[in-house]
């Protein structure tokens, strides 16, 4: 005997037990009524599973959301992942802007040309990629940057460093190693350019992260002394992805 059998079956004999009759009977199957109901709903439950037409309402639900609902997840997650590339091309520019502030321009001309090109190659990253990003504070801070560049584009052309009509730069490296060691400090030292654009860097750093979730404010230090980032609700819906 199939389930679905079983189940009739039994609804049938629990109905002429207390589905029919007066006085006592009746109110046994008022009280009861519920209970029969389940009991058919389970077995005609069953059967669509059995019957296969369960598993083709829901076949043919995800056949027609599934790829909308698909599509909405992919964009939010591509723009995650631009979030996150903008904030690391942002710390890597403000990393050798820090390094190219502590370059010694008149002994180490070899070393401080690898930390220009470094200089030149992140911030080109940052005006690639921030343009990707849907977040009106990232492109306010990169377009701060880039006015900040261009009020300074005479000095740094002087020592090779060329702005272009894409807002990226170029580096002659000739010129730059026959610059004065002088215009290169002024450009690259403790209050120069370099100082602006780094703090600039900072700003679309932090809010390149902030849309990610990723939290930039340390509430507390481990015992090496790494910080201790501040956790924020996005942080943790990436913890489930």
């Amino acid at each position: 005997m199939s389930r679905v059998s079983y189940y009739n079956n039994l609804y049938n004999a629990l109905s002429r037990m207390y589905g029919s009759g007066s006085g006592t009977g009746s109110v046994k199957s008022n009280k009861n009524t519920g209970n029969l109901a389940g009991l058919q709903d389970i077995a005609s439950e069953y059967n669509s599973v059995r019957s296969g037409s369960y598993k083709k309402l829901v076949k043919s639900y995800y056949k027609n959301n599934a790829g909308k609902e698909d599509s909405q997840a992919g964009t939010f997650f591509d723009e995650m992942n631009r979030l996150r590339t903008v904030s690391g091309n942002a710390s890597s520019l403000k990393g050798s802007l820090s390094s190219l502030k502590r370059a010694d321009f008149t002994g180490d001309k070899e070393g401080s040309l690898q930390k220009v090109k470094e200089f030149v190659d992140n911030y080109n990253s940052v005006i690639d990629n921030s343009v990707k990003v849907d977040r009106k504070g990232v492109l306010r801070d990169t377009l701060s940057m880039v006015n900040t560049t261009k009020h300074s584009s005479g000095l740094l052309s002087e020592v090779g460093i060329t702005v272009g009509t894409d807002n990226k730069l170029t580096l002659d490296e000739d010129k730059w190693n026959n610059a004065h060691a002088s215009t290169k400090k002024t450009l690259f030292g403790s209050s120069g350019y370099g100082s602006q654009v780094m703090y600039k860097a900072s700003q679309v750093a932090s809010g390149a992260a902030a849309g990610t979730g990723l939290s930039t404010k340390a509430i507390g230090y481990t015992n090496t002394g790494s910080t201790i980032k501040q956790p924020t609700t996005q942080s943790f819906l990436d913890m489930l992805f």
